[in-house]
């Protein structure tokens, strides 16, 4: 497991057949060959009291403590771009750089945070997390995308895992707000 832009340097050199890609926009000499786009909202316990909105406001999130996503987490620019866009700092916040950490801490009770449907669609659809789009279209959603280099020749089992891994990839992109 690399960051996207190792990922996408090892597809264009052929060292990797296929790569899982977050936002790939601007990566040259990559084939997509399937893609999700994912919103960012706002991730909480599901007994929250604002946990059964339909959309939420920065606004109304004012009272509570924000666990912000920080560097070098790809959710932490958009956040950061959303809170200087609406001048918003919150008087209470935890920074951390490791979703697996955030999404403990929002279990535990510890706060709400803004993640991306990508990174909480385990816990969501189990119930342990709740999560509420933003009511603002500022953020554009994270991509995941499924690349490999334009003229590369694929072996058999490859295809085989490309074909699995666009149908996991595609049932993302098809997730209801009922699921949520």
């Amino acid at each position: 497991m690399a960051d996207s832009h190792t990922v996408s340097q090892k597809v264009r050199q052929a060292d990797l057949d296929v790569g899982l890609i977050l936002d790939p926009q601007g990566q040259a000499g990559l084939s997509v060959l399937a893609f999700a786009e994912l919103e960012v909202g706002i991730v909480m316990r599901p007994d929250h009291p604002l946990a059964g909105a339909k959309a939420l406001s920065l606004g109304e999130l004012s009272l509570e403590r924000h666990i912000v996503p920080g560097a070098p987490l790809i959710v932490h620019e958009r956040v950061a771009l959303l809170y200087r866009h609406h001048d918003f700092a919150p008087e209470n916040t935890i920074s951390c750089n490791d979703i697996r950490l955030i999404k403990s801490l929002v279990l535990r009770g510890s706060g709400v945070t803004l993640l991306s449907l990508l990174d909480v669609l385990d816990e969501v659809q189990r119930g342990q997390l709740a999560f509420v789009p933003l009511r603002s279209t500022l953020l554009r959603p994270l991509t995941l995308a499924l690349c490999t280099a334009p003229s590369r020749q694929l072996s058999r089992p490859a295809q085989m895992a490309i074909q699995t891994l666009s149908a996991v990839i595609e049932s993302m992109a098809t997730v209801s707000p009922a699921a949520r």
